[in-house]
């Protein structure tokens, strides 16, 4: 059978294999932890025979690629066990992590073992894996296309009142046998071309950014000491804004290097220079993230965002330390063959030995302990698997549990000025007070206790459609007001919206309201200006409409 067919029929075969899976999975028809095992396997051996088809032949490929979705879904199914369903295992970002790496990560070792060098020969180890970059964007980008030329002509078939190819693309099968299918004769035209095919366009392209990324790592470098720490280091995007430099400089530099020095690219200063401040956004990264830490404790995407932050800060300090030498691009290589295998070996451990959930279960436990938790704390242990489940039972069942935060709305009845402040105000100010939410009525309850009181809840007949009063709620936030607008007909709270005279609502305005309002006598309504709908008036200034 020719390559194309063969590989178009194994694509579709094992997008086919993938759905039944699936199917299965969600119909019980197999025992859920049997049904992952052979879900992870067959995606496992998917992906690794378009990519190792064309280097290796299909007879080579099949025992490669099997044998790795066989130590993968083996893995996979370990750390399972730590939850109480399978697929729960991807909750959390650190899985899907360790499985993309242990899926991708030995392919070009794989491959390079078959050749004279070995699999550590590093020249071929960086061929193959640009090379499988390359296939696998056109092999997407192809699938993409071709998902985007079926949707078209089912457009324009539908014209023509043909719904054949509406019905095909509408079954449940279809999208993974067809994309599939797709992947597989795309690989195979592909391979087809590999020697031709080579990422030397993209890598040039990819160094063009060296120099820009090394100007914007010395320019933040220079204004740090003046900008100072404060601030910076007061959340985790940061951190991961710094850990996203890092990798992209380490990507860089290794790009750069390319796989021997006669090939390396001609600005190897700008290299040089980069490679040795890698280390530093790396640092800053752990930094700040041991602050999100010290002040929330351990979870499962913080241990992941710590691992990708201890692997950037290998890379870096590695790269640091050879610089000095005369034959600091070799050395930079090898660094990158064996941090290569060590993300190997990582994603491993944090499958089988290392449990981020028993960790973070632990961490946030210790934390309820000494009465830094909170409620959420608690609700968040049972998504953390069996460990998770077991931690908030040790807890509830030692009295530790967070209580939860007193209802603040009969704090926020105390504070809340009414205009007018009559009987049937109160009972209807006490029909809307259940309608706000928590996070409202805290946020209503310290703008309108002392020293600040600015807020008040005004009542009048704001739309003479409906009977009796509506109400207006007006705070002064930090110099901006979000007012809102409470109907009660129909024995029901309403949600109305607001409007000032057609114009953008300003917070010169809102204080002023707020303040004339406040001056009235407790007994007092608010003036009424008659327009198509009446408003709050204010003298000389613009009026609030509820919408109907």
């Amino acid at each position: 059978m020719p390559q194309r067919s063969l590989m178009t029929l194994i694509g579709a075969s094992l997008g086919l294999c993938l759905y039944a899976l699936a199917e299965w999975t969600a119909t019980e028809a197999l025992p859920p932890r049997l049904a992952f095992a052979a879900l992870t396997f067959t995606l496992g051996l998917s992906l690794g025979l378009m990519v190792l088809t064309g280097p290796l032949g299909l007879r080579r490929a099949s025992l490669r690629a099997g044998g790795l979705a066989l130590i993968l879904s083996g893995l996979l199914s370990l750390a399972a066990l730590r939850f109480a369903a399978p697929e729960e295992l991807f909750s959390s970002a650190l899985p899907t992590a360790a499985l993309i790496l242990l899926v991708t990560l030995p392919w070009p070792f794989l491959i390079t073992a078959t050749s004279p060098e070995g699999w550590r020969d590093y020249p071929g180890l960086f061929r193959e894996s640009w090379s499988i970059v390359a296939r696998a964007l056109l092999a997407f980008l192809f699938t993409g296309l071709l998902w985007l030329t079926l949707y078209l002509s089912d457009e324009i078939l539908h014209l023509a009142k043909f719904e054949g190819l509406h019905w095909l693309l509408q079954s449940d099968p279809a999208p993974f046998v067809i994309t599939g299918a797709a992947l597989g004769l795309a690989t195979s035209v592909v391979d087809e071309i590999a020697p031709a095919l080579s990422p030397r366009l993209f890598l040039r392209l990819l160094r063009l950014l060296l120099p820009l990324v090394l100007a914007v790592m010395a320019l933040f470098l220079a204004i740090l000491p003046f900008r100072g720490l404060t601030g910076l280091f007061g959340n985790l995007s940061a951190g991961t804004t710094l850990m996203l430099l890092a990798g992209l400089a380490v990507t860089l530099v290794t790009s750069a290097l390319d796989e021997e020095d006669a090939e390396a690219a001609p600005m190897r200063g700008a290299t040089r220079a980069l490679a040795g401040l890698a280390v530093v956004p790396a640092g800053l990264a752990a930094w700040a993230l041991g602050q999100r830490v010290a002040d929330y404790g351990w979870t499962p995407d913080r241990l992941m965002a710590a691992t990708v932050t201890a692997v950037l800060l290998a890379y870096g300090l590695a790269y640091l330390a050879v610089l000095a030498r005369r034959d600091w691009m070799a050395r930079i290589r090898q660094v990158n063959l064996v941090l290569a295998l060590g993300q190997v070996a990582v994603a491993i451990l944090w499958l089988t030995l290392l449990n981020p959930e028993a960790i973070a279960s632990a961490s946030q436990s210790a934390r309820i302990e000494a009465g830094q938790g909170a409620p959420e704390d608690l609700e968040r242990l049972s998504d953390w698997g069996l460990a998770g489940k077991a931690a908030r039972t040790a807890l509830e069942a030692r009295g530790l549990a967070p209580q939860p935060e007193p209802d603040p709305r009969p704090k926020l009845a105390e504070v809340l000025p009414l205009r007018p402040d009559t009987p049937e105000t109160r009972a209807l100010r006490d029909r809307m007070l259940p309608f706000l939410s928590d996070d409202q009525a805290q946020t209503l309850q310290r703008h309108c206790a002392p020293p600040k009181g600015a807020c008040v809840l005004a009542f009048a007949d704001l739309l003479p459609a409906l009977p009796g009063p509506e109400a207006m709620l007006l705070t002064d936030g930090d110099g901006y007001g979000s007012p809102l607008g409470f109907s009660f007909d129909s024995g029901t709270v309403q949600d109305r919206y607001f409007t000032q005279d057609g114009t953008l609502y300003d917070p010169e305005a809102n204080a002023a309201l707020i303040a004339a309002l406040l001056a009235l006598p407790p007994s007092e309504g608010p003036p009424i200006e008659p327009i198509a709908r009446n408003q709050l008036a204010l003298p000389e200034a613009k009026g609030l409409t509820l919408n109907p």
